[in-house]
């Protein structure tokens, strides 16, 4: 499990070095790439192990930006596996004004501790930056779009989705910044199957290109597969490596 998830990292950084500007092309930086990596290792009575990794690329056109999103969390208790969970997505934003675009967006999850041995989720929408000041920025996205998931112990499942989301940003400094986002999912074939996702993040930076990041995530899902608990949280402290 852990040579999979460095294996993963590792592939994701070698796409991301291989895709800097050419110098005389791109007189200015138009892409960025950070590195999120945790690890907790337990020893005594109790002997577990986790490891997170998970990366983001962003390249910049005049008026298109494509963000890249992938990485892995396991973790063994006893070397029992305990946690295991995947993601990888994409995101093709486009300006329409200043503060005004669309966007569309796909993703793959997997994580078997909640249920979900696979799930593409792939929507469109539209997106505005309504507070964009030196320290405040707040988003709101709204669109829709299709789900394919596989559930453990259960029948696959395809059904159109709704998606609406907002991400406030505050920087107290030009090295630290806290940061709130709230992403609501509708499912349109059964009212009670929507999802919600909430993370609370604090960044402070280390050095030029290496930051500190504290966060706590949120996971419901109103009705899971059989078998498993609507509710999953995830606290972690984790370097993160700017480029």
């Amino acid at each position: 499990m852990k040579k999979s998830l460095f294996l993963i990292l590792g592939a994701i950084l070698v796409v991301s070095l291989n895709e800097r500007p050419r110098a005389e092309e791109n007189p200015t930086k138009k892409w960025s790439n950070k590195t999120q990596i945790s690890y907790l290792s337990a020893n005594g009575n109790t002997k577990s192990t986790t490891l997170g990794a998970a990366d983001e690329f962003e390249y910049r056109w005049t008026r298109w930006i494509l963000n890249i999103n992938a990485g892995g969390l396991g973790s063994q208790s006893a070397r029992v596996v305990t946690a295991e969970q995947y993601y990888a997505n994409e995101k093709m934003s486009f300006k329409l004004s200043d503060r005004n675009y669309t966007f569309e967006k796909s993703g793959w999850d997997k994580n078997r501790f909640a249920g979900i041995a696979n799930r593409i989720d792939s929507s469109v929408g539209l997106g505005r930056e309504i507070v964009k000041t030196p320290r405040n920025h707040w988003i709101l996205e709204l669109g829709g779009g299709y789900v394919n998931e596989q559930r453990i112990r259960s029948e696959r499942e395809t059904f159109s989705s709704g998606r609406a989301y907002t991400k406030y940003a505050f920087n107290f400094s030009p090295t630290s910044q806290f940061s709130q986002d709230a992403e609501y999912l509708h499912n349109f074939e059964r009212a009670k199957g929507y999802r919600v996702n909430a993370e609370t993040a604090l960044v402070s930076a280390m050095s030029a290109h290496m930051s500190l990041k504290v966060s706590y995530l949120v996971k419901h899902v109103n009705e899971p597969a059989p078998g498993f608990g609507r509710n999953d949280t995830l606290t972690s402290a984790a370097l993160l490596f700017n480029y």
